[in-house]
């Protein structure tokens, strides 16, 4: 989205497959940007991400453990560095970044 021209047309993010529903994304204030998700990768989730700056980047596996995850969350700093958290594991939940 941009002031002057409004919302661009939808675009797929390269690599977001099989997403669940669980999904995070941050913006700094130049407009780079980082998404995460959990992909189905058969009975437990992996956690990807995928960086923008003028145009998608490769899809990264964050972490593919075989346990239970949920509760994404990410933040951006303005210079574009960016933290992710998540929770796993099934009875007791460990937080991971």
């Amino acid at each position: 989205y941009t002031t002057s021209t409004g919302w661009s047309a939808p675009a797929a993010i390269p690599g977001a497959v099989d997403v669940q529903e669980q999904i995070a994304i941050a913006m700094d204030d130049l407009g780079r940007a980082a998404v995460v998700y959990i992909t189905d990768s058969g009975l437990f989730g992996d956690v990807r991400g995928v960086r923008y700056a003028n145009g998608w980047g490769a899809e990264e596996r964050l972490r593919t453990d075989g346990s239970y995850l949920g509760r994404l969350q990410i933040v951006m700093r303005g210079t574009g560095e960016a933290f992710a958290t998540w929770m796993e594991g099934e009875g007791v939940t460990d937080i991971w970044s």
